[in-house]
């Protein structure tokens, strides 16, 4: 019997790339991250490459205020409604905010836009997230979703202080700083949710919880984040990097377990754990003058954000769009690219200092590897029907809904 393809599924799959605001924000993630490091990497090896508005360390600004941002905002617009029992978006609500996130990525490589224009854009999308997230929040939401709106709120805080450059302040390394605080707060409180839970349904073994860690955990976290922007590369940053490295490590030690490792969808949210206790502990040593700021801020930066953020997209992309939340063949392999990526960027200067640059330019490409996989697997994901969306535009076919 002749198949026949549902209409506009093959031709025009954008169709649906606004049912859902993780399908165009996972995947202009994924395009920022790898675009982002392909500019990179060919300034870095003496190629001109435009600079527009944000100067020498505009991939600071992009990898956090555009690809994070992103990421974190597929992720909350996804999870939000199911905490507060709200509708989710979609159409063009879904289309807005996406939208305003492209505005500006355009506006900050556009020239000749006056900087007070380039911020309004590049604002524009962290504060329409954030109200978009305070309205079922403020109506219904708990604990666990009420952190979520200041994170937002600061995060916008953290990118007006990086435009507030331009005008004379010198503010962009407080935005950063404070940008990769509560990045880092955000993964380490909504991490202790989601990956014991994850974990367990793998393992099948009961993870006790323990409320006084989780305190600890977020806590700690947060105060080294304050300090981190408020008091940078001192004592006490050092010392609250220290402890929050401790108090993450002592309850990544109660989710590990071997069984975890069979499932690539959650060994690599454990992996980016200990990425994160990793740059915390390597943070703490470069605060105290013993390593160079580097290692920490990319153990951070390219291990823990990345790997968390990449596996977080992948497992609630398949969830979210009616498939069967078992890995894509590839994605191992992915997860892997990028926690070499991180392994490189961070052991390998520290290790041989001559190879810096070998470093440099061997992470990134793993990076893009990683990505590069994400985009090609995820692409019809993202941009296509759900299985049983299909199914029903179509004539009856054997096997009915499978795994991607």
């Amino acid at each position: 019997m002749q198949m026949h393809t549902p209409h506009g599924a093959s031709h025009r799959p954008w169709l649906h790339l606004m049912d859902a605001p993780l399908r165009p924000l996972f995947f202009g993630a994924a395009l920022a991250a790898l675009e982002g490091m392909a500019m990179w990497l060919a300034e870095l090896n003496g190629m001109a490459t435009p600079r527009g508005h944000l100067g020498p360390f505009w991939h600071l600004h992009e990898m956090m205020f555009g690809y994070v941002a992103a990421a974190m905002g597929g992720f909350l617009l996804t999870a939000v409604p199911g905490w507060t029992d709200t509708a989710p978006l979609s159409g063009r609500p879904v289309a807005l905010l996406a939208g305003l996130w492209l505005l500006g990525r355009v506006a900050v490589w556009l020239p000749g836009l006056p900087s007070g224009v380039v911020a309004a854009c590049d604002l524009a999308f962290l504060t329409a997230l954030t109200v978009a997230l305070a309205i079922p929040v403020g109506r219904t939401g708990g604990l666990r979703s009420n952190v979520v709106v200041p994170v937002l709120a600061i995060m916008a805080v953290a990118n007006l202080l990086w435009h507030l450059q331009t005008a004379g302040f010198a503010t962009a390394p407080a935005g950063i700083a404070l940008a990769l605080g509560m990045t880092v707060f955000a993964m380490t409180y909504i991490g202790g949710r989601i990956i014991p839970h994850f974990t367990h349904r793998v393992t099948m073994r009961e993870i006790p919880e323990r409320p006084w860690l989780d305190a600890a955990c977020n806590g700690s976290v947060l105060v080294w984040a304050v300090l981190h922007t408020a008091l940078p590369g001192g004592t006490w940053s050092a010392t609250a990097a220290l402890l929050a490295a401790l108090a993450n490590g002592m309850r990544l030690a109660g989710w590990l377990h071997p069984r975890a490792l069979t499932c690539a969808l959650t060994w690599v949210l454990h992996a980016a754990s200990v990425w994160l206790v990793t740059g915390l502990l390597l943070t703490a040593g470069a605060d105290f003058g013993l390593l160079p700021p580097g290692a920490g801020i990319h153990g951070l930066t390219v291990g823990a954000i990345g790997l968390m953020t990449l596996g977080v997209m992948s497992r609630a992309a398949l969830g979210h769009t009616g498939r069967v939340v078992t890995a894509p063949a590839g994605m191992g392999v992915a997860f892997a690219l990028v926690f070499t990526a991180a392994l490189v960027r961070v052991g390998l200067p520290l290790a041989a200092g001559h190879l810096y640059g070998v470093a440099l330019n061997l992470s990134g490409l793993l990076w893009m590897a990683g990505f590069g996989i994400y985009l090609w697997v995820y692409t019809p994901i993202l941009l296509g029907p759900e299985p049983r969306a299909a199914e029903e535009s179509a004539l009856p076919r054997a096997g009915g809904r499978g795994q991607v």
